[in-house]
């Protein structure tokens, strides 16, 4: 049997992501799972007890957390989704604050309470970071109110663009093979995180993902790459299956389509502080972006850095897009005004603070880059206005630029501190400030503060101009005097 490696690229994919992010606040999500209350009881272990080997926990905080589907629920509306959660809960303390919480994180509650059930609660001992003990506290939801769960979910089912099944393996989602059936007739998108021993009642489904401890024990121990591409592959003709994901911890992740293509993704290289949750990332990750422009590639290109990034943070966590926003390198820094503004919307929308500057940069000296990185250290995103030839000619004379705009620009760009560069061909950026409506406006030398172009427009509205002092050695002035005489 042929496979083959697919080959794509992710170009675009930091020019795309605000544009994307806002087009799920469209969209809405069903999850329908296991719906569980992690608590976290963190303390400093000073000393062993006399009563038996083990550490003695001076606790100091608690504090609860939603956890199974009703953390995949508030990683998506952490994304802007509108969420709906399915489940069931005891008629209990710990099902009170799970819907309290859902109602702060402004997820649509359809929880379904039981007096014959307790709520699961799983609860983690934490020591100084180190995890000493965890006790779960569960009981198996019984078929009856698994059967009234499905039958209020598909009152709704029409009305969702997506549904994710987050099976933890307590008897919620009993129904999946019916769920599945109906999706396909409908045409309504269904991925699945999975749990147990046969994944038969998954058939059908768009995506499945699966740690690779779980899609061992359904299709054995796979010694090399080669052979859990094969048996994957043998795996989705068997059981229908469109699309498979296999997450291998900090080996990455295996993709793979109904097209018999498959790629690899490395981890991210961080350190790990806890791994809980990140498979909830991962699903709610590539569901949310998979309803946007993305292709499946790069919603799954995505998921693996928002993975990263959330075994980072102690505890069941979540993340923000713009957490993930930083994390991606801009293939192009250089951007027009209008693909500058959607970048910007997404950023003021995040409350970060922005500065611009503005100049020919010809001769790029030591100056410079002291300058821009002083410039950067007074807010979040960095914008240089960088004058087009024609003005260029026009301020210095027609001898310059020594360098073209372009040239210039991709000098700029290998800065670490410089987000993004933007053309203008005024003799002054004003036009552009107006625009751009920067927070902060850097200017180098010597200047008072009203001088600076820009400094009446930004006093309107609360911004302000910052003058930072060049190193007096270095000029382009005094580059260009150099060069000449020598």
């Amino acid at each position: 049997m042929v496979y083959k490696k697919f080959k794509f690229n992710f170009n675009n994919i930091k020019e795309n992501f605000t544009k994307n992010v806002s087009l799920l606040n469209n969209k809405k999500i069903a999850v329908i799972g296991d719906v569980i209350l992690d608590e976290y009881i963190k303390g400093h272990a000073e000393r062993i007890s006399p009563e038996a080997p083990i550490p003695v926990i001076k606790v100091n905080s608690k504090y609860y957390s939603l956890g199974g589907a009703a953390n995949v629920a508030r990683n998506l509306r952490r994304l802007g989704v509108n969420v709906f959660l399915y489940g069931l809960l005891g008629n209990d303390t710990s099902g009170k604050i799970i819907k309290d919480s859902l109602k702060e994180e402004k997820i649509n509650d359809n929880l379904l309470k039981s007096n014959k059930i307790k709520t699961i609660i799983k609860t983690r001992v934490v020591s100084d970071g180190q995890q000493i003990v965890r006790y779960d506290q569960e009981s198996y939801f019984n078929k009856i109110d698994s059967l009234k769960l499905l039958g209020f979910f598909l009152k709704d089912i029409n009305k969702f663009n997506l549904i994710i099944i987050s099976d933890y393996g307590k008897g919620t989602v009993r129904n999946v093979s019916e769920i599945s059936k109906i999706c396909r007739k409908k045409s309504i998108p269904l991925f699945i995180d999975p749990k147990g021993s046969s994944f038969k009642k998954y058939s059908g489904a768009d995506l499945i993902s699966p740690n690779l401890k779980e899609f061992e024990k359904i299709v054995g121990y796979c010694s090399s790459d080669k052979e859990l591409i094969k048996r994957a592959f043998n795996f989705m003709k068997e059981f229908n299956i469109k699309n498979l994901l296999i997450t291998k911890g900090n080996r990455g992740m295996t993709f793979l389509n109904k097209n018999r293509e498959y790629f690899h993704l490395r981890a991210e290289n961080v350190e790990v502080a806890d791994v809980v949750g990140a498979g909830d990332t991962v699903i709610s990750w590539i569901g949310a972006l998979s309803l946007t422009e993305y292709n499946l590639e790069s919603s799954i290109y995505l998921a693996n850095l928002a993975a990263g990034e959330v075994v980072k943070l102690e505890g069941t966590s979540t993340l923000s897009p713009e957490q993930i926003y930083n994390k991606l390198e801009p293939k192009n820094k250089i951007l027009d005004i209008n693909a500058l503004k959607k970048n910007l919307d997404f950023l003021k929308k995040n409350n970060k603070t922005i500065v611009f500057t503005n100049g020919c940069f010809d001769l790029i000296h030591k100056g410079h880059l002291e300058y821009l990185k002083k410039s950067k250290k007074l807010g979040d995103i960095l914008i240089v206005g960088l004058n087009s030839d024609k003005s260029v000619k026009k301020l210095k004379g027609q001898s310059r630029p020594f360098n073209s705009f372009i040239d210039r620009a991709n000098i700029l760009s290998e800065f670490i501190s410089v987000d993004f560069i933007v053309l203008f061909n005024e003799l002054t950026p004003l036009n552009l400030i107006k625009l751009i409506k920067p927070d902060i406006i850097t200017k180098g030398g010597d200047y008072a503060k009203h001088e600076v172009v820009g400094f009446s427009f930004l006093k309107k509205y609360g911004g302000e101009v910052k003058i930072v002092k060049f190193l007096k050695e270095y000029s382009s002035t005094k580059m260009i005097k150099k060069i000449n005489n020598s």
